[in-house]
């Protein structure tokens, strides 16, 4: 398993640069904090780990999340990893109202998490867990 954090962040300044003005469907504007790649059957799966400040039980239950969450894959995961020329087997976004280590459990922190799998068109479709 890889972390590539602010190292991949900094090595990608105009792509980071773009990931910090995002704006969602919903007006939200979190925040890349992590990325980690772990090995899966066939490729990669990239978790890319955003904060947001203020997300809320109530804000995950309404069906904004979901566009949300399509649009950060779709804005910031398939361009990272287009970037790098990798390739994924999965994407896995998550949310979370607090910053806490890969693997840690954060029973207190608000969060969510959704899969995609990258197009051949290089876009994320959602897949159920």
């Amino acid at each position: 398993m890889q972390t590539y954090g602010t190292l991949c962040a900094m090595s990608l300044a105009g792509t980071a640069a773009a990931e910090e003005e995002l704006r969602l469907p919903s007006g939200a504007t979190p925040r890349l904090f992590d990325v980690v790649t772990a090995e899966g059957y066939e490729a990669p799966v990239w978790h890319f780990r955003f904060l947001w400040p203020g997300l809320s039980r109530d804000l995950l239950a309404g069906e904004a999340m979901a566009d949300d969450m399509e649009a950060l894959c779709n804005a910031v995961a398939a361009p990272r990893i287009a970037a790098e020329g990798g390739t994924a087997e999965r994407i896995v976004i998550a949310v979370s109202d607090r910053e806490f280590a890969f693997g840690e459990a954060a029973p207190d922190a608000v969060q969510s998490f959704e899969a995609f799998v990258l197009t051949d068109a290089g876009t994320c479709e959602w897949e159920p867990f």
